[in-house]
């Protein structure tokens, strides 16, 4: 059908259109996001890897964190609306994953993406984003029957030469039915869309809080190793779905683990899969932050550093 030849990248240092705290976004968000793309361009962000493959910079988890409190009731209760009516979506492969909710900074630049923010623009402002790594594959599109995230775009800055840095937000997911010709240079795909699972209450408010206590234990780890002083935000409360999708988006793993968890339609299952992954990576990162408080010390602290 099309070949696809796509690369996103993340935007240079300067976003003068853009709003402080989308800029705020593009500029520290980038470097996890992207972290699957092969791109020259990416901001870095202070980060400290487990070994299990994990990473939760501080910054970004408070800034996706403060974003995701402010969007996401409305995205829950009014994705849906969004999206209704609209069962054609052009879709734009990347190899990296959205969650619903989460806000992804992406830098425009062929010719086809082009057209089609163009279009988007005229249009309702939505894209399907579906993940797709061809250096890990020799598919050349995404396979009919796969999920991805609706992007709605939210901020552009258009730049001399024609590129452009954007903002968009994750919706909903959706389940590509099938791929249409629609004369356009990008692809178009008939899709229908869902959410996840009713369950009980009970179990998920459980299984939230596992994975809300860990996850905070790591912040704070990292919190601690970066020398940050800022307060954290308080995750005993957060809807147990809305929370799956923010540790999901947050934590740096393969974009293939990520794109299983976006398909899953258990709340309560994604939670376990994130809880796993936690307790495997929540010890490490406290006995680097233990070091490094002795470390500050020169030593001097009166404690003995046992190490392996």
């Amino acid at each position: 059908m099309w070949p696809i030849q796509h690369r996103a990248e993340v935007p240079p240092p300067r976003a003068e259109r853009l709003s402080p705290r989308s800029y705020s976004l593009l500029e520290m968000g980038g470097g996890l996001l992207f972290r699957n793309q092969k791109t020259e361009n990416r901001i870095p962000t202070r980060e400290f890897r487990d070994p299990a493959g994990l990473s939760i910079p501080y910054c970004l988890f408070c800034i996706l964190y403060s974003v995701f409190c402010i969007l996401y009731p409305v995205f829950m209760t009014e994705a849906m609306n969004k999206v209704k009516g609209v069962r054609e979506l052009p879709i734009f492969p990347l190899p990296i994953v959205l969650f619903p909710g989460l806000p992804l900074p992406l830098h425009i630049f062929e010719p086809r993406y082009r057209q089609l923010l163009e279009d988007i623009r005229l249009d309702n402002s939505l894209f399907g984003l579906s993940f797709l790594d061809q250096s890990i594959t020799e598919q050349d599109l995404p396979p009919v029957g796969h999920v991805g995230c609706v992007a709605e775009l939210t901020e552009t800055q258009t730049l001399a030469d024609g590129r452009s840095n954007i903002l968009t937000v994750g919706l909903i997911r959706y389940r590509v039915e099938e791929y249409l010709d629609r004369g356009t240079p990008y692809l178009m795909a008939r899709v229908t869309y869902f959410e996840d699972e009713e369950e009980d209450p009970k179990l998920l408010g459980e299984n939230a809080n596992q994975v809300g206590e860990l996850f905070m234990r790591i912040a704070r780890a990292i919190r601690a190793i970066n020398d940050e002083r800022a307060s954290l935000p308080d995750l005993s409360d957060t809807d147990p779905q809305r929370l799956s999708f923010l540790v999901a988006g947050a934590m740096e793993m393969e974009a293939d683990v990520k794109q299983r968890l976006l398909e899953l339609r258990s709340t309560s299952e994604r939670l376990r899969r994130l809880r796993d992954m936690l307790k495997r990576a929540v010890g490490n990162y406290e006995e680097r932050a233990r070091i490094h408080d002795l470390a500050k010390g020169n030593g001097h602290s009166g404690r003995k550093i046992e190490l392996e």
